[in-house]
C-alpha cells in the first residue's frame, strides 16, 4: 500500500520501522555485549577474508534507491551527497558492531554454530537466540529482524517500481501504477513462495555477477566513455579523476574474477561441504 502510495508515504511508514530497528538494535547490543567471548573474536583465518567482498558487496549494494533518491531531494546534489556519506558510514558502523557481538557469541562448530547455521539458511539473530536460550533475547531478535526486512523491502520496492516506470516508459496514472505495482511485487512474490531459498542462493552470485556488475563496474564503465570519449560535461564530479575511476574499475574486475574462480571450484568454499 505504502509503495502503492509513491516515495513520501514510504518515507514515512519507513521512519517508524527504522526506529524500531535502531531501539532493538540498541536493545540486542546492550543484553548482548556481555556474552562476548574474547577467544572467538581473537580466531581469524585471514586467508578467507576475500571470498567475503561479494557478500559484502550486496550489503552496500544501496545504489537502485539513489534515482529515487535523486527525484525526491529535487536533484539537489549537496543533499544527495550528504545523504549517501552519512547512509554509508552508519551502516558500516552498525555492521561493525554487529559482526563484533555476532562473531563473539555464535560459536564455529554446534547446532547453533556458523557453519550448521549457514548450511541450513538461519541468520545471526535465530543462532544468537539458540545459543544463549534466552526468551527476551529471541523477542528482541525477532523485532530486529522484522523491522530490518521490511525497511529493506520498502526501499528495495519503491526503486524497483521506479526502476521500471523508467525503464518501460510506463506512465504513473492508475492503471500504469496498477500493473508498476503488479510488476514489483507478483514474481517476487511467486519465486519466495516456490523456492523460500532462493533468496539465500541468489545471494551466492548477486554480490559478484549482480551487485558488482551492474551497481560497479558498468556505472564506472559510463562514466568514463561519457566523461573522456563523449566529452560529457557536469556540474559535479567525483574526487580523483581518473585514476580513481580506472582503480574503481580494476577492483571490480578483481571481485568478479576472484567470486568466478569459487564458483567454478578453483578455490575452496568458505565452509567445506557447502557451497
Amino acid at each position: 500500500f505504502f509503495v502503492y502510495e509513491g516515495t513520501s508515504s514510504v518515507d514515512i511508514v519507513n521512519r517508524f520501522f527504522m526506529t524500531g530497528l535502531a531501539v532493538s538494535y540498541c536493545l540486542m547490543a546492550f543484553f548482548l555485549f556481555p556474552h562476548v567471548e574474547s577467544s572467538n573474536i581473537m580466531r581469524a583465518e585471514w586467508e578467507y577474508l576475500p571470498m567475503a567482498i561479494a557478500v559484502v558487496s550486496t550489503s552496500f549494494g544501496f545504489q537502485i534507491i539513489i534515482p529515487t533518491l535523486s527525484n525526491y531531494l529535487h536533484r539537489d546534489v549537496r543533499k544527495l551527497c550528504l545523504v549517501i556519506l552519512i547512509g554509508s558510514c552508519t551502516a558500516l558502523l552498525v555492521y561493525i558492531i554487529w559482526e563484533f557481538l555476532t562473531l563473539g557469541i555464535i560459536p564455529i562448530e554446534g547446532e547453533f554454530g556458523i557453519a550448521a547455521g549457514y548450511a541450513r539458511g538461519d541468520n545471526g539473530a535465530r543462532l544468537l537466540s539458540g545459543v544463549l536460550n534466552k526468551p527476551l533475547v529471541s523477542m528482541i531478535a525477532r523485532g530486529f529482524s522484522f523491522c530490518a526486512l521490511i525497511t529493506s523491502l520498502l526501499g528495495v520496492s519503491i526503486s524497483l517500481l521506479d526502476f521500471l516506470a523508467d525503464g518501460l516508459k510506463i506512465k504513473r496514472n492508475p492503471l500504469g501504477r496498477f500493473i508498476l505495482f503488479m510488476l514489483t511485487f507478483i514474481p517476487p512474490a511467486f519465486i519466495v513462495m516456490t523456492d523460500p531459498r532462493a533468496f539465500l542462493s541468489a545471494l551466492d552470485y548477486a554480490g559478484a555477477f549482480g551487485v558488482v556488475i551492474l551497481l560497479g563496474l558498468i556505472p564506472c564503465l559510463m562514466v568514463y566513455a561519457g566523461r573522456y570519449y563523449h566529452g560529457y560535461e557536469g556540474e559535479f564530479r567525483t574526487p580523483g579523476g581518473k585514476p580513481a575511476l580506472l582503480a574503481a574499475i580494476g577492483f571490480s574486475i578483481l571481485i568478479i574474477a576472484f567470486e568466478f574462480a569459487v564458483k567454478v571450484g578453483w578455490i575452496t568454499p568458505l565452509i567445506k561441504g557447502t557451497s
